[in-house]
């Protein structure tokens, strides 16, 4: 009898238990906020601050990219020596867009100065420069928008210090971007904003580079548009260097772009200080700069100025030497000859030939004529061989040297001397007898390799 009431109390406890939870879990817990953990000290009385202005119901967002990566963002943009706060949130009452919260020290307390909407659904970025060297730092956001993975908006924020030393925020400029940068173009001194954007709303793609100028009364003025090549599907990556002739300096800016079909192309852009404008250097450079690969613009030659990487023919029974996959389908890899080609006025000159093993992820000096030396790949060892071509047999000659990569640095390739060592990995060399008589040493191997 004893053990029969033991069993049915236990049992009422489960089942009293189950209730319980399921208490605890009825009201939609999903649709309830949870109270971001408490900050320490005086980021502390941040916070208490920011909740006391927008209530502790709400989502706190964080940027994506760039150096601050906290929702609450700290810099001193008025030169006071105190830092003001940018707070990001989402109040899921009001809609789904971030918003920034502003706060400043007032006679010592954290003080809520300004509430703005963003322009998206997530914060991207958060910048702080002085754009306009006026001692103030001028806000530059990105915001990411709500289903788009590739174009973004950026909004500019400026502020005026009022007599009281209150500050005054308002969004001076809000942008749709796929790529922006701060350029100094006409080298004045000063920055101006360069922006990037793809507009889709039409039959062809017009992708249109704008650079905007920060004028002294703290406005943003649109100063030149330029559209680009209509290929353009997105950016790749951008440099720039600054050009001198005739005592004259030029900034260069070097976008590669993804073609919309397949393959990467380069736009060079300057600014023209005689008419105040952007200016292509190239006028096709869809076709003139297209190769089918993933490689960048590069300063190939450590000059200081970067060249443009173009596939040029590789001597031997195919232009394309077949590294893995199948040539009948798009997983195909190949060794390609690179001429990588600088910008003189708006002339492309050939300026240094590498072999590329996109394998690898290696570039060597290519230093011989093309029709003279060629190169294969062998699928057993994996080496990379450079050989004596025929030109007028058009058959492989003697074996020169190989190169063999290898991502284990601990392993040692038997037959092979180190040439060189990378972040990733070693890269190993053969010399055959045609070499050394070719004048090839292991010290020239490694001088001409160049990791990437």
């Amino acid at each position: 009898m004893n053990t029969k009431k033991t069993a049915f109390v236990i049992t009422l406890i489960i089942i009293v238990g189950s209730l319980s939870s399921c208490s605890f879990l009825s009201g939609n817990p999903m649709n309830k906020i949870v109270r971001p953990p408490r900050l320490e000290g005086e980021k502390q009385a941040l916070q208490l601050a920011f909740e006391e202005s927008v209530g502790n119901n709400v989502l706190l967002k964080s940027p994506a990219k760039g150096k601050f990566l906290s929702s609450f963002v700290t810099y001193d943009v008025d030169g006071d020596e105190e830092e003001e706060a940018f707070v990001f949130y989402v109040d899921p009452a009001a809609d789904a867009s971030v918003r920034v919260n502003i706060l400043d020290k007032m006679k010592g307390d954290w003080t809520s100065v300004a509430d703005l909407k963003g322009s998206g659904s997530s914060v991207y970025e958060i910048e702080f420069e002085d754009v306009n060297l006026d001692g103030n730092s001028e806000i530059i956001i990105s915001w990411s928008l709500f289903d788009n993975k590739t174009t973004r908006i950026v909004s500019v924020i400026d502020f005026t210090v009022s007599d009281t030393g209150t500050l005054t925020f308002t969004a001076r400029a809000n942008e749709y971007f796929t790529y922006k940068e701060l350029i100094d173009f006409d080298l004045n001194g000063y920055y101006e904003l360069c922006v990037l954007h793809i507009d889709n709303t039409t039959e062809v793609l017009q992708p249109y580079l704008k650079v905007f100028e920060f004028t002294e009364n703290n406005s943003v003025k649109l100063i030149s548009e330029l559209l680009l090549d209509p290929n353009t599907a997105a950016v790749s990556k951008t440099r720039k260097d600054i050009i001198s002739s005739d005592g004259n300096d030029t900034a260069r800016l070097f976008i590669d772009l993804l073609r919309s079909d397949f393959g990467l192309f380069t736009e060079v852009v300057v600014w023209s200080k005689k008419d105040s404008k952007l200016i292509r250097m190239l006028k096709n450079p869809a076709n003139d700069t297209f190769r089918e690969i993933s490689l960048n613009t590069s300063d190939i030659d450590g000059d200081g100025l970067y060249e443009i990487p173009v596939i040029a023919e590789l001597a031997g029974s195919l232009q394309k030497k077949l590294l893995s996959g199948s040539e009948e389908t798009n997983d195909a890899s190949y060794i390609h000859l690179i001429r990588w080609v600088s910008l003189k006025g708006a002339q492309l000159k050939n300026k240094k030939l590498t072999i590329y093993n996109p394998e690898a992820l290696y570039l060597f000096g290519y230093n011989w004529k093309t029709n003279n030396v060629t190169v294969r790949y062998d699928q057993e060892s994996k080496d990379v061989i450079f050989s004596k071509w025929n030109l007028k047999t058009k058959k492989y000659g003697d074996d020169l040297f190989a190169l063999n990569y290898s991502s284990d640095v601990t392993k040692v390739l038997k037959g092979y001397t180190l040439a060189a060592s990378g972040e990733n990995g070693n890269y190993w060399c053969k010399i055959y007898p045609a070499g050394s008589s070719y004048g090839i040493t292991a010290d020239y191997i490694s001088e001409n390799i160049i990791p990437i």
